[in-house]
């Protein structure tokens, strides 16, 4: 009788934690990477395994978003080395991922709409200055942080504008005149 071997070897397969897809590479958290590719560390302290982790950098993204088009070859957006499933400042701009997702990390926040959420993205709000150099602060005083405001101020203003710790002045434009709105 073939139907009584049939159900001990599902529940033998279920119970190895073998993956439904036709890869027959294993995959625990169902996050699309493999159990072999995350490994057994606890990056983010929380006494899950990552390969059991469905957020293995507790940075509230979940893996299989971070893991990029190829989960078995995750993605490592800022070329560090480490795969942005694992690294909680994936594009390397110095804001973490936790900040940059928004305040719902399972859809991303993508503030210039460039279909590139920001936690991945060199520069949020498309005003052609890096994240990097605009940081979380807030240049002028409007309650939006700099990386996600494109009008934030003497950062982003043409010209040579100089950001010191007790505030900024004009240099002088290339062709020598001055902004009317100067300080």
């Amino acid at each position: 009788m073939r139907t009584t071997y049939l159900l001990p070897v599902l529940l033998l397969l279920l119970l190895a934690g073998c993956s439904d897809d036709d890869s027959g590479m294993k995959d625990t958290d169902n996050d699309g990477i493999p159990d072999d590719v995350e490994g057994t560390d606890d990056i983010d302290g929380d006494g899950i395994p990552n390969f059991e982790d469905e957020d293995s950098d507790g940075d509230g993204i979940p893996d299989s978003l971070e893991a990029g088009d190829e989960p078995s070859d995750p993605r490592d957006t800022d070329g560090d080395g480490i795969p942005d499933y694992i690294d909680t400042d994936a594009d390397g701009d110095g804001i973490p991922d936790s900040v940059e997702a928004g305040p719902d990390p399972e859809n991303p926040r993508d503030t210039d709409g460039d279909g590139i959420p920001d936690y991945l993205d060199d520069d949020s709000d498309n005003d052609g200055v890096p994240d990097s150099r605009e940081g979380t602060g807030d240049k002028d005083g409007d309650g939006i942080p700099d990386y996600l405001d494109d009008d934030d101020g003497p950062v982003s203003a043409p010209g040579n504008w100089i950001s010191i710790p007790a505030g900024s002045f004009w240099m002088g434009s290339p062709n020598g005149s001055c902004p009317s709105d100067y300080p």
